[in-house]
């Protein structure tokens, strides 16, 4: 739960993208993109690995792994 409540604060489009935890271990998978409609320049590669910090620094978090395809 605190970690889609830490996604649903980012700008790109995280509806495609599975979390799964298990024993500190957090795995993303799916497709992360663009919001729609969504003009600026977003650099999806710079949110994943930002989305992986946040992840890691929730307590009790040992590693987060991504299997996520990038669209935009």
């Amino acid at each position: 739960m605190k970690i889609r409540r830490l996604l649903a604060k980012k700008e790109c489009d995280m509806s495609l993208v599975e979390i799964a935890c298990r024993g500190g271990m957090v795995h993303l998978s799916g497709t992360l993109r663009k919001p729609r409609g969504y003009v600026g320049g977003m650099d999806l590669h710079e949110e994943l690995a930002s989305i992986q910090q946040l992840i890691r620094r929730i307590d009790g978090i040992r590693d987060v792994t991504a299997d996520v395809t990038i669209l935009g």
